[in-house]
């Protein structure tokens, strides 16, 4: 996910607030999230803070006291309000939020044939896009408090038993917290419960762009 202040543009009509808010841009427009009225691409879920309604300028990078609800730290919210804020490719393959901590999050993805390479079985890249989703917005809605942003910065699978039908469920674990790096484990399983994949997943932590 790459962090790139720019100035918004496009029609805000379909912002919904969360919290401070956590706005969904059509999907035109770079599927951004709104920081103090700039547009910061998060890749993969739309996130605001409210530094323009502190007084901040525009092009500040967002005090991490005032973030959330009247000053408060913005929680990462349900897992239902995360779908509905789900933009761009982790929408279009059907991924779906089941739980959501800064220290574990469960989610799934139900088979279809467009997510089939030319054998029959579910796709490895399927495994890899969720892994990177999970724990980039797990980690992502934890250190935006803070001014950061994260970022993939290394996917590792690897694939033990093939998926052709039913359900991909994901399990992610973070193991470390690191200042600049968090670590996570995602296991990956089928309908019976036999684990089918295992991603390493190294998430980067950067300040905001100014």
């Amino acid at each position: 996910m790459r962090a790139v202040a720019h100035d918004l543009l496009g029609d805000r009509e379909h912002a919904r607030h969360l919290g401070v808010a956590l706005p969904a841009i059509e999907h035109e427009r770079q599927h951004s999230a709104l920081v103090g009225w700039q547009s910061v691409e998060l890749g993969h879920i739309g996130i605001a803070t409210s530094d323009r309604v502190a007084g901040m300028g525009a092009r500040s990078r967002p005090d991490p006291t005032r973030l959330g609800y009247r000053g408060r730290p913005m929680p990462i919210p349900p897992a239902a309000e995360i779908n509905r804020f789900l933009l761009g490719f982790d929408r279009h393959y059907g991924l779906e939020f089941l739980e959501c901590s800064e220290t574990e999050v469960r989610a799934r993805v139900a088979v279809g044939e467009h997510h089939k390479q030319p054998a029959g079985l579910v796709h490895g890249g399927l495994y890899a896009s969720v892994a990177e989703a999970i724990s980039s917005v797990a980690t992502g809605m934890t250190v935006l408090d803070e001014g950061n942003v994260a970022m993939g910065m290394s996917n590792n699978t690897s694939f033990l038993r093939p998926i052709t039908s039913g359900t991909v469920h994901a399990h992610a674990t973070r193991i470390h917290r690191g200042r600049t790096t968090w670590l996570w484990d995602v296991m990956f399983s089928d309908d019976d419960g036999r684990t089918c994949a295992l991603t390493r997943m190294t998430i980067a932590v950067r300040p905001l762009a100014p």
